[in-house]
């Protein structure tokens, strides 16, 4: 059965919640959407909110992603995006995204690092997408991790680091 929940405010604070049934001929209710999970061969890492100058510069929804391609190189990506970035106003010193591809939690077979700090500083929303691509050095585990650092502008406190949750293994 559908219900309408309807939330009165008055003053900052709830006054009444109102719960009164559909009626039987309204359209049945559309399904919750459930939270998008990481798919497959990524680990999701939620978000994080900088304290910058002006408004906080918020970094949403990075994954750290570890695929295998039928050459049997890999692929490493950190895929995320952020927003209230500069729009011309100067928010960070640095901003970088580094991915890296490991074996068997010991090798390092691949790394690179995106700077963003141009883009950020420059535009108010976009990508922290960065990937690197490697093969495979021997037997175990492939694994894709990495991390952002980030130097907000003038605050004197210097690089900051946002280990990332690595993939899950692919083997």
């Amino acid at each position: 059965m559908g219900r309408t929940m309807r939330l009165l405010l008055g003053t900052g604070a709830a006054l009444a919640t109102m719960l009164t049934a559909a009626p039987a001929a309204a359209a049945a209710p559309a399904p919750a959407v459930a939270a998008a999970a990481a798919p497959a061969g990524c680990r999701d890492n939620g978000g994080r909110e900088i304290d910058t100058p002006f408004f906080n510069t918020d970094l949403n929804d990075v994954q750290v992603c570890i695929e295998q391609a039928p050459t049997g190189e890999y692929r490493a990506t950190v895929t995320g995006f952020y927003t209230d970035g500069g729009d011309g106003s100067r928010k960070f010193d640095r901003l970088a995204v580094t991915v890296r591809i490991e074996q068997a939690g010991k090798f390092q077979i691949a790394t690179n690092t995106c700077e963003k700090t141009r883009e950020v500083n420059a535009t108010p929303n976009g990508s922290l997408q960065c990937s690197v691509e490697g093969e495979p050095i021997g037997g175990g585990a492939i694994t894709a991790d990495g991390f952002i650092t980030y130097n907000i502008d003038a605050d004197g406190e210097g690089d900051l680091h946002w280990s990332l949750h690595g993939s899950p293994p692919e083997r």
